[in-house]
């Protein structure tokens, strides 16, 4: 097992596991058509612990609406007993937060090409890397990019990154631009 791994292994929420079950579930329900983990959760898996509060979900579902209704989505989670707070759905005690990927985005894009892991004995979707670097530079909360820079600074962490495929990402989206103002400021 690898380092990164273990680190994710010991400061994973110990209900995470239980958390993919009913994410996994909700595709076989057809709640959902697919996810990834994204966020600061997808980033504590490729790095060093970085406090997060939620796990965030994205999300694609059969709809070509611009705008969709999730209530759909909170109605099944509250028939299978979760509650809600604000923006949150609490599963087993770990808040949850479901973002919708619109068509042709960074996480559609994310999603599209998503790592299948393993967390003891569930498979669950990842956006790699690489697609949490150019979402998370994307948002541009200070958050973020606070998280980036921690995670970045970790020597282990930024020779992980495959750089040709960074490079991609970051072109299609038109953010490389961003990246070269925010790898000035991470090397200040």
């Amino acid at each position: 097992m690898n380092k990164a791994r273990e680190i994710f292994d010991t400061y994973s929420n110990p209900n995470f596991e239980k958390v993919l079950k009913v994410i996994n579930k909700m595709i076989k329900d057809k709640i959902i058509n697919d996810y990834s983990v994204v966020g600061g959760y997808a980033l504590l898996y490729y790095a060093q612990p970085i406090p997060t509060y939620d796990v965030d979900i994205a999300i694609v579902v059969n709809s070509d609406k611009l705008i969709y209704d999730m209530s759909n989505i909170y109605k099944y989670l509250s028939e299978l007993g979760y509650s809600t707070k604000e923006e949150y759905v609490i599963i087993y005690g770990m808040p949850v937060q479901f973002i919708m990927a619109q068509k042709d985005s960074v996480l559609d894009d994310a999603i599209n090409n998503h790592k299948i892991e393993r967390y003891k004995a569930t498979n669950f979707n990842i956006i790699s890397l690489e697609y949490v670097i150019v979402n998370m530079l994307y948002t541009g909360r200070n958050k973020d990019k606070l998280k980036l820079i921690t995670a970045l600074e970790d020597k282990e962490v930024f020779d992980k990154i495959d750089k040709n495929e960074l490079r991609r990402i970051l072109d299609k989206f038109n953010l490389t631009s961003k990246w070269n103002l925010f790898k000035i400021k991470l090397n200040n």
